[in-house]
C-alpha cells in the first residue's frame, strides 16, 4: 500500500511539473509572438490608425461624458483632473490645450447638439470602435466583422462602460486623493506613510485599467473569448502600460525640451499623440497574446459555436 501511495504521489508530481512547464513554455511563446508583432508591421500600422481615430472621437466623447457627469453631480471632477495629475504624479508638460478642450466640452450642453449632432456622435463612436474591432479581428485572423445592427447592440454597452470608467478614473484622481490626503494629515504622528495616497491611487488605477482592458479583449473581437484568456492578455498589457507611463514621467522634461525645438508652443500635442500611439501599440500586443491562448484552447477543445 505504501508503495502504491508513493507511486501515485510521484505520478501526480510529474503531471503537475509537466503542466507547469507547459504553462511556462506557452507564456514564453505568447510573449515572443506579442513582441514579434511589432516587427511584423501590422500592429504599428493599426496603432497609428487608432491614434487618429482616438483624437477624432475625443471631443464628442468628452461632451457626452460632461453631460453624464453633470447629471450625476460629478461635472467639477473633469476640470480638476489635470491639476490632480500635476500634484500626484509630477506631470510638468504643459497641458493647457487639453484643459481648454475639456472646458470647451463642458460648456457645450448635450441638448444643443440636436438630433443631427447626436447622430453624428453615434456614427463617430461606431466608426472609432469599429476601427478597433477591425484591428483586433485582423490580428485574430477573423475575416467577417459585425454588421451595423450588431454593432449597435454590442457597442452601446461598451460606450456606457467607457463613460463609467472615465468617471471612476477622475474620481480616483480627485476625490479619493483628497480624502486620503486628509486621512494622512489627521493621522500626523501615527505610522501612516505620506506616500500612501499616491500608492492607493496607483493601485486603484492599475486595477481599473486591468479591468477595462479585460472588457475590451472580451467584447471587441468578433469571436467568443474566454475571460481567463482576456485576463492574461490584460495583465501583460497593464504591466507594459504602467511601465511605459512611468518611463514617460521620468523622461518628460527631456522629451518636451527636444520637441519644443521642433514644434515650439505646440510641443504638447505630438507628445500626447506619442503616448496614445504607444498605448494602442501595447494594447494590440496584449490582443496578440490573448489570441495565442484563445487559439491554443480552440485547438485543444471541441469547436465552439461562432459569435452572432
Amino acid at each position: 500500500m505504501a508503495g502504491k501511495g508513493k507511486s501515485k504521489h510521484a505520478v501526480m508530481h510529474r503531471v503537475g511539473h509537466g503542466a507547469f512547464v507547459s504553462s511556462v513554455v506557452m507564456l514564453l511563446k505568447s510573449l515572443y509572438h506579442s513582441f514579434r508583432s511589432l516587427w511584423a508591421g501590422e500592429v504599428p500600422a493599426r496603432a497609428a490608425a487608432l491614434t487618429y481615430t482616438t483624437l477624432l472621437a475625443t471631443v464628442p466623447f468628452l461632451i457626452v461624458l460632461s453631460s453624464v457627469a453633470a447629471q450625476l453631480g460629478f461635472l467639477p471632477l473633469l476640470s480638476k483632473v489635470f491639476p490632480a495629475l500635476r500634484d500626484s504624479f509630477g506631470v510638468r508638460v504643459p497641458l493647457d490645450g487639453l484643459e481648454q478642450i475639456v472646458r470647451h466640452a463642458q460648456a457645450v450642453p448635450m441638448g444643443r447638439l440636436g438630433m443631427l449632432g447626436g447622430i453624428s456622435f453615434l456614427i463617430t463612436f461606431l466608426l472609432a470602435v469599429g476601427n478597433l474591432e477591425q484591428a483586433i479581428n485582423r490580428i485574430w485572423k477573423i475575416e467577417r466583422g459585425r454588421n451595423w445592427l450588431v454593432k449597435l447592440r454590442d457597442y452601446v454597452p461598451f460606450l456606457l462602460f467607457l463613460l463609467l470608467f472615465a468617471l471612476l478614473i477622475a474620481w480616483i484622481l480627485v476625490e479619493l486623493r483628497s480624502s486620503l490626503n486628509l486621512v494622512v494629515l489627521a493621522s500626523s504622528g501615527h505610522e501612516i506613510d505620506e506616500k500612501f495616497p499616491l500608492r492607493a491611487i496607483v493601485g486603484s488605477a492599475l486595477g481599473l485599467t486591468w479591468l477595462g482592458i479585460v472588457v475590451l479583449y472580451y467584447l471587441i473581437p468578433h469571436s467568443k473569448v474566454r475571460i481567463r484568456h482576456a485576463a492574461i492578455g490584460a495583465t501583460f498589457s497593464t504591466i507594459l502600460l504602467f511601465g511605459f507611463f512611468y518611463l514617460m514621467l521620468r523622461l518628460q522634461s527631456l522629451l518636451f525640451s527636444r520637441y519644443s525645438l521642433l514644434y515650439g508652443s505646440l510641443a504638447g500635442l505630438p507628445l500626447v499623440m506619442l503616448v496614445i500611439y504607444f498605448g494602442w501599440t501595447i494594447i494590440l500586443m496584449g490582443a496578440v497574446m490573448t489570441h495565442r491562448y484563445h487559439s491554443r484552447s480552440t485547438w485543444l477543445d471541441p469547436p465552439a459555436r461562432p459569435a452572432s
